[in-house]
């Protein structure tokens, strides 16, 4: 269980779409939390393959060879 405050604008922008679309600000907000962090996952992971290819721990692959590699071939 979490508890937060939100400022009032926020808040009757969330009531209003749950409103709207018949969803729970619950709802809503898991989802934008969720979303948030697996974006600040992918940007860790960014980050760290940054660092290993400046150190030159790291490879790069064309995008051809990772096409390939998928089978997505043109």
């Amino acid at each position: 269980m979490l508890a937060l405050q939100l400022p009032a604008d926020i808040e009757k922008r969330l009531d209003d779409v749950a409103r709207k679309t018949g969803r729970s600000k619950s709802d809503y907000i898991q989802d934008v939390l969720v979303e948030h962090l697996d974006d600040l996952l992918d940007l860790q992971v960014a980050e760290e393959r940054f660092r290993e290819l400046q150190k030159g721990e790291a490879g790069t692959r064309s995008l051809g060879d990772v096409m390939k590699s998928h089978g997505m071939e043109n």
